[in-house]
């Protein structure tokens, strides 16, 4: 009977120390429309919603809502997560000096990774027949360039790559994409 009482004494302490923690909470920013990388973050794309204290989440408090409202989406940003720290930013994609050059690729011009905003890529060229090597910009490749965005292309077969690139090589390299003389390499993630 005194095991039983005291089962009992330590379930309901178990229990008392449960809901306890379950009401440590605190007001985060969640996102509750998805934005886009580059796209102004709207008052209508977010709210604030009360998370338990984990100290290993990189949120945003709840109190900073109004800091985020009219600043750009640093990544992208699915709607139902919670807004990450530094998510937000004041500069414009693509940057000064820089262009945004839109991509269509087969599977065998790039990674089977997803592509992820920002990640660092090198665009190389293919090989192609005399004629088209002989092409003005086609000694442009390799270059550099970040990845803004990625999407399934209408066809189901390619994928939609926007990356950005240094301005003077932007043109030649719409010139050998639509070729479909490039090719998509993903370096390092490591940062």
């Amino acid at each position: 009977m005194a095991g039983a009482i005291v089962l009992i004494a330590v379930a309901g302490l178990g229990g008392g120390v449960l809901v306890l923690n379950a009401g440590d909470t605190h007001p985060v920013v969640a996102v509750t429309s998805t934005v886009m990388r580059g796209e102004v973050i709207k008052r209508d794309d977010l709210r604030i919603v009360d998370v338990g204290g984990d100290p290993n989440l990189q949120t945003v408090d709840g109190d900073q809502l109004a800091s985020i409202v009219g600043k750009r989406a640093a990544t992208d940003l699915p709607a139902g997560t919670l807004l990450p720290a530094n998510a937000a930013t004041t500069e414009l994609v693509p940057h000064r000096g820089r262009t945004l050059v839109g991509l269509q690729l087969k599977p065998s011009q790039l990674p089977a990774t997803t592509l992820q905003s920002g990640d660092t890529v090198r665009l190389v060229t293919l090989p192609g027949d005399q004629a088209s090597s002989s092409r003005p910009g086609s000694s442009t490749l390799p270059v550099s360039a970040t990845v803004i965005g990625s999407e399934d292309g209408p066809d189901g077969q390619s994928t939609r790559v926007d990356v950005e690139v240094p301005s003077d090589v932007a043109a030649a390299l719409s010139i050998s994409a639509a070729t479909g003389r490039v090719a998509l390499v993903l370096d390092s993630r490591e940062r």
